[in-house]
Order: structure tokens, then C-alpha cells, then sequence
């Protein structure tokens, strides 16, 4: 939303409500590009690193019956949309092979594209979402003049991150194609669709630094814990320290149940806590003595 909305839950007579630029404006960064951080502010001379443990937020821990996880990297992670422009129309007299129905077409890419990516990508990490779908008008009676799919991806890797936007693409323009050429078809067609990048999204792969990795290894080889290492699909604070920062930055995960997140029913088991905390503490330790 726009970032003078009122964002504070907290009643007037206890806290005063400021909007997102005060709070900005407080806390000494710029107005102008909120998410923008300085050296200065990571207090370099104080910090030598950042260590932060989350639950994995996914079920390769839980599913590989392992303990803990050292966080190698955190994916990048890119959007595009999807347009559907076709024809409103009434929903009880226009016949289907009259129909120019952008929700149909929309529906059908979606379900296409899954299975275009799913061959494509099966023997990478990478993932996609459509995540949201809008439909205009968004009336029951009317056959919806348009359509909007927002489509996301993310890969540990630039380099795969292009490959899976060259894919929709090449997938786009070729259903693009075959739209266009099944206007007047028994099930109605003639829907143009297109390809619009979301310049607003354009999230780097961050690497997690290689020597405190180690360290979360030999703590947990120490405390009898089994260890993988993991990229994390999703975004955290470590990424930004890391990137923004420049400090060495690290992650240890412990199992999600059934790999649920996102949910009221996330949640993990308190051994896998216990565990974590373990590891985490005598790895913090052996971080703090390297750089006394």
C-alpha cells in the first residue's frame, strides 16, 4: 500500500499513530527509498557477523528425518504478469464459441504453464507460483473482458532465475499464438495474452559465508545432531545484513512440521527446538572465540 498509510494498531491514547514516512523519518533512514540502509547503521565496529536460526519453513528436514540445516544461501526471486484481454459480454446469451473470455484463457495458462515448468525444471530446486488472479469485472453475470495472473519465481542461482523467465516467455508467446488463432472455435477463443515483467521485484541470490556454515557443522557434529546444508526459499533478515550490510551472515534451520508455514497450524516439534538451540549455542560460541 502507499506508504503513508497508518499502519499502527495501537490505540491514540496509548501510543500516537505515525505513518510509514515518520516512522522512517525516526529512525534515520531515507524517505525516499525506505528499504535503503547504510554501512553506519550495521555498527560494523561492534558486530563482526549475524547468526539467525528460523524454522525451515518447508519439509526437506522433516522428510530426510535430519536435525538441523546450514544455510548455504537465500534464493533470488523475480515476478512477471500476465495479461488476458478478451471481450465482456452476457453470460446467458453469448454463445460459447462467441465468447472472447479472458478467465478461461487465464485458467487454461495456468494450468498449461504447470506443466510446461514441471518438465522443464524437475531436476532443480527452482520453484514458481501463480499467486494471484484478478478478474475483471468480476461480475457472475458477465463474461470478464480481462484477466491478470501474477506469476513468481525463484532459484538459487541468476543464472537459473533466466532460464525460467526465458521459459515463460517462450511459453507465453507460443499461447499467445494458439489464443489468438481459436477465436470462433467451439470453445470460444480470439483472447490476446501477454508477457509484462515487474520491474518493482527483482530479488539477488545471497551466499551465507562459508567459514560460520562451518561452524554450525562441527556444532552440530559435537552435539550428535544430524546436518545438511540448505538454500533457503525465502527471504529473511540474514539476506539483508549480508547484501546491504556486508557482514558475514548465517542461518540454522530446524524441521517445520509436515513443512507447513504461512498457517495458523505452523509449528515444531520442541525436541527439533531443543536440538536447534543446542547447535545454535555451541556454534555462536565457536563463532564468538574465531573472532575474539
Amino acid at each position: 500500500g502507499d506508504q503513508n498509510e497508518m499502519f499502527s494498531s495501537t490505540p491514540t491514547h496509548i501510543a500516537p499513530r505515525i505513518n510509514l514516512k515518520q516512522a522512517i523519518e525516526e529512525t534515520g533512514l531515507e524517505s525516499e527509498r525506505p528499504f535503503r540502509l547504510h554501512d553506519d547503521q550495521f555498527f560494523k565496529d561492534r558486530y563482526f557477523g549475524f547468526f539467525e536460526a528460523h524454522i525451515e519453513q518447508g519439509r526437506r528436514l522433516e522428510r530426510s528425518k535430519i536435525d538441523v540445516a546450514a544455510v548455504t544461501g537465500l534464493v533470488g526471486l523475480r515476478q512477471a504478469y500476465i495479461e488476458f484481454t478478451g471481450e465482456s459480454n452476457h453470460a446467458g446469451t453469448t454463445m460459447m464459441r462467441d465468447r472472447r473470455d479472458a478467465a478461461r484463457a487465464a485458467f487454461r495458462y495456468a494450468a498449461e504453464l504447470q506443466e510446461r515448468l514441471c518438465g522443464a525444471f524437475q531436476d532443480t530446486e527452482a520453484v514458481w507460483t501463480i499467486g494471484d488472479c484478478k478478474i475483471i469485472p468480476g461480475a457472475a453475470s458477465i463474461i470478464p473482458s480481462d484477466a491478470i495472473l501474477t506469476v513468481q519465481w525463484r532459484a538459487a542461482s541468476n543464472e537459473l532465475m533466466d532460464r525460467l523467465k526465458e521459459e515463460i516467455k517462450a511459453f507465453t508467446t507460443e499461447y499467445a499464438r494458439k489464443e489468438e488463432e481459436s477465436l470462433d472455435t467451439p470453445n470460444g477463443g480470439g483472447v490476446h495474452v501477454s508477457f509484462k515483467d515487474s520491474t518493482r521485484l527483482n530479488v539477488q541470490p545471497v551466499a551465507m559465508d562459508e567459514g560460520m556454515v562451518s561452524k554450525i557443522e562441527a556444532a552440530a557434529a559435537t552435539s550428535e545432531a544430524t546436518c545438511t546444508r540448505l538454500v533457503s526459499g525465502a527471504l529473511h533478515d540474514a539476506g539483508i545484513v549480508a547484501k546491504l550490510g556486508g557482514l558475514p551472515a548465517v542461518m540454522l534451520f530446524v524441521p517445520s512440521i509436515d513443512g507447513i508455514s504461512h498457517d495458523f497450524r505452523e509449528d515444531t516439534h520442541e525436541d527439533d527446538i531443543v536440538m536447534g538451540a543446542e547447535v545454535y549455542a555451541r556454534a555462536a560460541e565457536s563463532m564468538l572465540r574465531l573472532s575474539a
